[in-house]
C-alpha cells in the first residue's frame, strides 16, 4: 500500500529508521499532513513531488547523513513553518530560486547548521516570516545583504563558520546573534543598529536587550 493513499493522515514520523532510504513519489497533494520526521533516516534526496505536501508545516531532516538533493519544489511550501536540515553533512547546496519564485511564506525557522553548503540564495534569507536561522559550523564565506528584509529575523547563529569572512547590514529587530569562532570574519556592518550603539558592549556581553557574541573572532577588531 502507498502511505500517500491515506489522504487525512495528519503526521508521520519516521526518524531513526536508519535503512530508510527512499520516499515514495507523492502523485496528488495531501491536505492534511502537517508534519513529517524524516530525521536520521538514510534518505539521500527528496523527489519534486515533495511539493504535494501542500498542508506541511513541519520537516525535519536532521542527521540525514546521506542527503544530497533538495528539489526546487520545496520553496512551494506556503504553509512551512520549521525547516531544519542540521547534520546533513552531504548537502552541499540548496536549489538556486529568484525571489519571486519563493512561496514559503510562513517560514520562522530555517536550520542548515552542520551541512557542508558555501552559499545560501538570497531568497531564503529575506523572507519576512522569518525568525530563526541556524549556518552554525557551515563552509560560508558571506551572508547575503538580502537579509536586511527579513523584518522579523531575532535570532541568527553562526557559530564556528570558519570561512565567513563578512557581515552585512543586519536586520533591525535581530536581537541575538552568536558568531563565536568565526576566525575569517574581518568586517560588520556599522549600519546595524544594536551595534552603532556600542561596539564594546557587544563584543562579548549580553545588552539589555540583544545579544551579540563575537568571541574568539581573531581577525576582528574594533575598526572593522
Amino acid at each position: 500500500m502507498n502511505i500517500w493513499n491515506l489522504k487525512s493522515l495528519e503526521s508521520l514520523d519516521l526518524s531513526r529508521c536508519s535503512n530508510f532510504q527512499h520516499l515514495p513519489k507523492i502523485s496528488d497533494p495531501m491536505e492534511h499532513l502537517e508534519f513529517l520526521n524524516l530525521s536520521g533516516t538514510a534518505v539521500e534526496e527528496l523527489l519534486p513531488s515533495v511539493g504535494n505536501l501542500v498542508a506541511l508545516q513541519y520537516l525535519d531532516l536532521h542527521k540525514c547523513k546521506n542527503l544530497e538533493v533538495v528539489p526546487n519544489s520545496i520553496y512551494n511550501l506556503s504553509n512551512l513553518k520549521t525547516l531544519w536540515f542540521n547534520g546533513c553533512s552531504e548537502l552541499k547546496k540548496l536549489p538556486p530560486v529568484l525571489i519571486d519564485q519563493v512561496r514559503l511564506v510562513s517560514l520562522e525557522e530555517l536550520d542548515l547548521a552542520k551541512c557542508s553548503i558555501l552559499e545560501i540564495p538570497d531568497a531564503l534569507v529575506c523572507l519576512t516570516s522569518l525568525k530563526e536561522l541556524n549556518l552554525r559550523e557551515t563552509n560560508i564565506k558571506s551572508i547575503p545583504a538580502s537579509i536586511k528584509h527579513a523584518a522579523h529575523l531575532s535570532c541568527l547563529f553562526l557559530t564556528n563558520c570558519k570561512s565567513l569572512e563578512s557581515l552585512p547590514e543586519l536586520p533591525p529587530l535581530l536581537q541575538h546573534l552568536e558568531a563565536h569562532g568565526c576566525t575569517s570574519l574581518k568586517t560588520v556592518s556599522s549600519s546595524s543598529t544594536a551595534l552603532a550603539q556600542g561596539w564594546g558592549e557587544y563584543i562579548f556581553y549580553p545588552g539589555l536587550h540583544e545579544n551579540y557574541i563575537f568571541s574568539s573572532c581573531t581577525k576582528l577588531d574594533q575598526n572593522a
